[in-house]
C-alpha cells in the first residue's frame, strides 16, 4: 500500500514555470527570503510583472476597447 503524501503543491512555482514557457523573457530571480542565510543567499526564479505588461499593453488595450464598444 502506498502512503498518502502530505505535502502542499507550491502553485506559485507552478504558474511561474507556465508564464515562463509562453514568455520566457519576463523570468527573472528574486531572493527567496525563506531558504537564504546570512551567509548564503537563495535565489528563485520570479516574474518581472512590468516586463509581462509591456509585453501584453497592446492585447490588453484592444481587449478594453472591445468592451468599452460593447457595453
Amino acid at each position: 500500500m502506498e502512503k498518502m503524501r502530505f505535502e502542499s503543491v507550491d502553485m506559485t512555482a507552478a504558474n511561474i514555470e507556465r508564464i515562463g514557457a509562453l514568455f520566457p523573457g519576463v523570468i527573472t530571480e528574486a531572493l527567496d527570503e525563506e531558504k537564504s542565510t546570512p551567509e548564503k543567499k537563495a535565489y528563485k526564479r520570479a516574474i518581472n510583472f512590468n516586463m509581462l505588461r509591456q509585453l501584453l499593453s497592446e492585447d490588453v488595450f484592444v481587449f478594453r476597447l472591445m468592451m468599452k464598444q460593447k457595453g
